[in-house]
């Protein structure tokens, strides 16, 4: 545990030598990688994804095939290289990508883990075209392993059991620092 607490304090100090010198003006790209179906509700539902309450929850319902293509057209819409060149027109200089940890799937669990495959190739394509663009990107670890708020879709997965916020176990961390690690290339 405490290592894992001393590699959050070092990536905090390296993560300060990358902010930018000069003023941020930036937007989200909420529901790119993690659909939130209250931000995006009539996109969630042309998904097919209706009542499910998170991505786990539909490609559950849906079954990895069909939840992998409905996903994986939604990756390829949601945000398209106009919209960035349009987002640098109006002077903002940094996007902020929301993920979660299943953007690595090398990192899922495929016997108890349900998530859509295929999101990494879509982010490198959005990071290309915003460093083509000269943007700063801010990749955000919304999903954390374990569901780390109980019953936020947010984080991918609507969990009854602790979450992290309450109960982080050794598993949740090393899964959880081994994302940073991962994701930091």
């Amino acid at each position: 545990m405490q290592s894992a607490l001393l590699s959050l304090l070092l990536c905090a100090g390296l993560s300060y030598a990358w902010l930018p010198n000069f003023e941020v003006r930036g937007v989200n790209l909420g529901s790119q990688f993690i659909v939130e179906p209250w931000m995006a509700s009539d996109e969630w539902n042309n998904m097919g994804c209706g009542n499910a309450a998170s991505e786990f929850d539909c490609v559950s319902a849906l079954g990895q095939s069909a939840a992998n293509s409905a996903f994986q057209h939604h990756w390829d819409t949601w945000t398209t290289q106009q919209d960035i060149a349009q987002m640098k027109s109006y002077g903002l200089n940094t996007i902020r990508i929301p993920v979660g940890y299943w953007i690595r799937e090398d990192l899922v669990y495929a016997d108890s883990e349900h998530f859509p495959q295929g999101g990494l190739q879509y982010l490198e394509r959005i990071c290309g075209w915003a460093s083509d663009a000269g943007m700063y990107i801010v990749i955000d670890l919304h999903g954390a392993p374990g569901a780390q708020v109980s019953g936020n879709p947010d984080t991918g997965q609507v969990s009854i059991t602790k979450s992290l916020e309450v109960a982080t176990g050794p598993k949740e961390v090393d899964s959880s620092m081994m994302s940073v690690r991962s994701n930091a290339y």
